[in-house]
């Protein structure tokens, strides 16, 4: 499995591609000593997912005429690419049933939305794939959520409570960030529209 800059599965968790195909074939995990903690700071991925106690929520949307559906890879397709991909390999395999199944279900993926934050699991996962590190604590979304609700808190009265100087530049600041803030939405409506096209 070879990621878009050439990068494998394999070198981003720091594992041979023996080890993960063991882990793949049998379930089984086995970590040396400090190695599994070391894997959850490092990616931010809870260690229940590593244990293989539980498995990335792959929830993808598909749109109809009747509206939008949800729908799960579930692990049994996880499984029968598996079995496919083994089964290739023997005098009655086929090479052509196993690809177009793995495209099938490579599609599918695809339209997990990569930055969920609901899905934290699957986020996190994208995050660390994306950018080589653990998904902030607080998340950008969060920050923001904390500065709408301060500023939502300010009244007469606490602007009133404040000298002159302070809301001079205060006042300041806020025009900087909206002018910050306005060049943002032009610049991720510019990049939305090139996106579509």
């Amino acid at each position: 499995m070879t990621g878009a800059d050439g990068d494998t599965i394999y070198a981003a968790f720091n594992t041979s591609r023996e080890r993960y195909t063991r882990i793949i074939n049998t379930g089984i995990v086995r970590y040396g000593k400090g190695e599994l903690d070391e894997l959850e700071l490092e990616t931010g991925i809870r260690r229940a997912i590593f244990e293989g106690k539980i498995c990335f929520d792959c929830r993808y949307v598909i749109k109809d005429k009747t509206g939008a559906v949800t729908k799960s890879i579930t692990k049994e397709e996880w499984e029968k690419l598996f079995r496919l991909r083994d089964e290739r390999k023997g005098a009655e395999g086929n090479e052509n049933t196993y690809r177009e199944y793995q495209r099938g279900l490579l599609d599918k993926l695809r339209k997990v939305a990569k930055n969920n934050k609901n899905n934290r699991d699957f986020y996190c996962l994208c995050y660390y794939l994306k950018n080589k590190k653990a998904t902030p604590a607080v998340t950008p979304v969060d920050t923001i959520k904390a500065i709408e609700k301060t500023i939502n808190r300010l009244s007469f009265n606490l602007l009133d409570e404040c000298d002159l100087e302070q809301l001079e530049r205060f006042q300041r600041l806020i025009r900087e960030k909206s002018t910050l803030i306005s060049s943002m939405i032009v610049y991720k409506q510019a990049r939305n529209e090139s996106e579509i096209k």
